[in-house]
């Protein structure tokens, strides 16, 4: 039980540092592009929170969040063009 909790412990406090690494980040205007693009290389999160208001948005450096990006638009792509025949 004890190595249980230490194991929790030690990913709580891991959590919280990049908690603040991830807002100091958020927070970059370096990491923003056109003040509404997320690029930040170092995040390897996919969907960072937005800058402005709520939800998230695509870290365009991460190639995952690319490919994900590319599959919701030709899945609305093919939903649109079916639709109009």
């Amino acid at each position: 039980m004890r190595a249980t909790l230490k194991i929790n412990t030690n990913l709580y406090v891991i959590m919280e540092f990049n908690k603040e690494k991830y807002e100091e980040w958020r927070r970059d205007p370096a990491n923003w592009i056109l003040y509404f693009f997320y690029y930040n290389k170092e995040d390897p999160r996919l969907f960072p929170r937005k800058r402005l208001g709520f939800g998230w948005t695509i870290n365009f450096a991460n190639p995952y969040s690319i490919l994900f990006f590319i599959f919701i638009l030709v899945i609305i792509i093919f939903v649109l063009s079916t639709n109009f025949h």
